[in-house]
């Protein structure tokens, strides 16, 4: 593994298990008026701030909507211009004492085949620099990628005067820079789909997954020898099996790098897993959770034993119950039995993200009422009673972590 494949989100977050000095909940957010805004913590493990504030003066679609952690653990988001229908990117400014917080709005275009975003995800790649993955709202499905591109090497020529002599000497080093073109083109990635998923391999490489029009789960492997390139993408895997047509499809890898698929359709869970560490194949489905009403939203996250974690509403409406059932081994079987955890307020979307102190909190998105509610858990089986409202007037949102102690957060 090379060093810069080493610096990537798994690098990230294993850092992250070793008592970070700072490490805060970010909730990016497009309100009813389509403007991009964003709250976090105000404190490690506690509340969060009273009201959003406005990132920036464009306009934006209600969706898609993405955020991420960088390398260096700076915030970045993802949205899609409301006008133009292009995505533009804002990252964390990483200047010390910069007077914003955030750099100025990056405009990533659009491909000129494309009219708009149907769904798109933002992730760190194998050199820990962004990716971004986008389908197409036209009826083709088309997938696109787009990265930033590497940091290049120069050779620097520097005078310096060695430890002990007054004699300068000249020493020639390799020096990282930054690329020429930042961003780089969009690239059409053969297939069509309309969800996309997509979570890191154990060797850094990414694997992207969604449904296609007709529900069909498809997952796809990026090529280590040739990362960047268009060709570089090992080919579409029909993952359907027998469970055929999915409502919903999540990637997720758990504490012991073994990427894990989920599927869901009617009142059923199911499960696939990788056979081997950074291996292409998985096992066959496996019924992971079974309930007596259909599902109506699930979200997977990385509990405080580096397991895997998984919370899912069960049936529809005000009251209706979130179940949860968590990894306690490598084991196909090792899952605790589905638990009710609490009870929705509404028909949401649903995110989990861990706390500074390794705990989860589960946000949930009403997107008839424009709120976000989140509870945290105690302990594995045990919550909070009750939910926390963090703001109103939302269409969506997007949940990461803030790893930096910038000029906004300092105490």
């Amino acid at each position: 593994m090379s060093a810069e494949t080493a610096v990537t989100e798994q690098v990230l977050r294993e850092a992250l298990d070793v008592e970070p000095s700072y490490f805060r909940i970010f909730v990016g957010a497009i309100d009813t008026d389509g403007h991009l805004v964003y709250v976090d913590q105000t404190s490690e493990n506690g509340p969060f701030a009273d009201s959003f504030t406005t990132l920036t003066d464009l306009s934006f679609e209600s969706t898609p909507l993405q955020a991420s952690t960088t390398m260096d653990g700076y915030v970045s988001l993802l949205a899609e211009q409301k006008d133009t229908h292009h995505l533009i990117y804002v990252a964390e400014n990483q200047e010390p004492n910069a007077p914003e917080r955030f750099n100025l709005p990056v405009d990533l275009g659009i491909p000129p085949s494309v009219s708009a975003f149907h769904d798109t995800k933002l992730i760190n790649g194998l050199n820990g620099r962004p990716n971004v993955f986008g389908t197409s709202a036209n009826k083709d499905g088309a997938i696109w990628w787009k990265f930033m591109n590497p940091y290049q090497v120069e050779t620097v020529t520097e005078t310096v005067i060695p430890p002990g002599t007054d004699t300068p000497i000249e020493v020639t080093v390799e020096v990282p820079a930054l690329p020429s073109q930042p961003w780089s083109d969009w690239i059409q990635i053969p297939g069509s789909l309309v969800s996309i998923t997509a979570t890191q391999n154990a060797d850094g490489r990414l694997i992207i997954g969604g449904l296609n029009a007709n529900k069909t789960p498809f997952i796809n492997f990026q090529n280590s020898d040739r990362p960047q390139k268009p060709e570089s993408w090992i080919g579409w895997q029909d993952v359907s099996g027998y469970v055929g047509e999915l409502e919903q499809l999540e990637l997720a890898i758990d504490g012991n790098a073994l990427v894990h698929i989920f599927g869901a359709v009617g009142s059923n869970i199911y499960m696939r897993v990788q056979t081997a560490t950074a291996e292409d194949t998985f096992t066959d489905w496996v019924l992971l959770a079974g309930f007596d009403a259909d599902i109506q939203d699930f979200a997977v996250g990385v509990s405080a034993n580096n397991g895997l974690y998984l919370t899912a509403q069960v049936g529809s409406g005000q009251a209706s119950p979130i179940y949860a059932t968590h990894q306690t081994g490598s084991d196909l079987s090792e899952w605790t039995t589905p638990a009710v955890i609490a009870f929705a307020q509404s028909d949401s979307q649903y995110a989990l993200h861990p706390n500074a102190n390794r705990a989860l909190s589960l946000f949930a998105l009403d997107t008839r009422a424009n709120m976000i509610d989140y509870t945290t858990e105690l302990r594995p089986s045990l919550w909070q009673a009750g939910w926390t409202r963090i703001g109103t007037n939302l269409t969506s949102m997007a949940i990461t972590q803030d790893v930096t102690a910038s000029f906004a957060q300092e105490e």
